[in-house]
């Protein structure tokens, strides 16, 4: 399923009922603050939450389109939760996040159908880039 982009540069219109939702794992407040603010300005929704069980869990009460997920979280692996998310819903898109290098992680990932791959730090421009590609495949 394909779901539009926001327009890029545009910041998030006043009613985002329409925006589509994001769910944001990520065990760093400060980290999780910021992309949230980022994805924002980018004009999506999003449910952030602090680890993988809180992630996996809101899934019971919304439908995100995407998924980014930070692969050290300390309740679970980040594969093993996006495994979780793949299972609860297939047609959702996964991005993984990492301070690791994705050649890394790829023994561990070689099972799971990844969309996208961020490594840490990043830009709002490589963000913006890898959820286009996400969404729109």
């Amino acid at each position: 399923m394909e779901y539009p982009a926001p327009k890029p540069g545009s910041s998030a219109p006043a009613d985002t009922s329409d925006a589509p939702l994001l769910l944001l794992i990520d065990d760093e407040m400060q980290v999780r603050q910021v992309v949230q603010r980022q994805l924002e300005r980018l004009g999506y929704r999003v449910i952030a939450t602090a680890n993988g069980l809180a992630g996996l869990n809101s899934l019971s009460t919304a439908q995100p389109c995407a998924a980014l997920i930070d692969m050290t979280l300390p309740d679970m692996d980040g594969a093993e939760v996006a495994r979780g998310v793949l299972e609860h819903a297939p047609g959702i898109a996964v991005v993984l996040m990492s301070g690791y290098r994705p050649e890394e992680l790829s023994a561990r990932l070689s099972d799971l159908r990844i969309a996208g791959f961020l490594q840490k730090p990043f830009s709002l421009a490589d963000l913006r880039a890898i959820l286009a590609a996400a969404l729109s495949g």
